[in-house]
């Protein structure tokens, strides 16, 4: 992970005037309270103490902070290189929290052309296939049982290309899904390896 720091603050400070009323009004008129401390950033407006801890906590006040865009010299405030749950959860979280985030996932195609999909190891050929493949076993166990405590069944079969299909369906919807999610958190995904050249760089590819 890559986190850039980028944060830039202007601050303004004027003491008690004579046109202290007007003010006021004016501040009425705009934003609907008279009272201070009276909060915008870039031209926005935030509100009060309380509205802009809460602005701090939900992560608005950062991105505000950044202009709503991050530092303009680079492309993106984080970047996460590998898609797997902690590549994929701390991407999402960055990117509630108000940085531009992109994800760089990548894995080169086997002999046979075998290629990865979001998630990592675990999702793609590690605990999520094992474990279906381990509940069709227990499946075939428990049909061959049943018959011992009254169940009539005909002898079990097993096709193992459905097994294999259904497997994979499983594994591409857990794909798909990943995506979705990155989407709806503007979280950009670069189907490409990542190397670093240097502290604020990096070289993406996809082959």
């Amino acid at each position: 992970m890559m986190l850039l720091p980028c944060i830039r603050v202007g601050v303004k400070v004027t003491g008690k005037s004579e046109d202290g009323p007007a003010l006021q009004d004016a501040l009425k008129e705009r934003t609907g309270q008279s009272t201070v401390p009276n909060v915008f950033v870039n031209g926005e407006h935030v509100g009060g103490c309380d509205d802009t801890l809460q602005a701090h906590s939900s992560g608005k006040l950062a991105s505000l902070l950044n202009g709503g865009g991050g530092d303009a010299q680079y492309d993106y405030d984080v970047v996460v290189v590998g898609g797997g749950s902690g590549g994929l959860a701390c991407s999402k979280e960055a990117a509630v929290q108000g940085a531009r985030v992109a994800v760089c996932d990548f894995v080169k195609p086997s002999p046979q052309g075998t290629t990865w999909g979001l998630g990592g190891t675990c999702v793609n050929v590690g605990c999520i296939p094992k474990k279906l493949m381990h509940q069709a076993a227990l499946l075939g166990e428990a049909a061959e049982d049943a018959q011992k405590f009254g169940w009539s069944i005909n002898t079990p079969t097993h096709d193992w290309e459905k097994l294999v299909t259904a497997v994979q369906s499983h594994i591409g919807s857990l794909n798909w899904g990943y995506r979705v999610q990155l989407r709806e958190k503007r979280v950009t995904y670069l189907n490409a390896y990542a190397q670093f050249v240097d502290e604020h760089t990096l070289k993406v590819r996809n082959h």
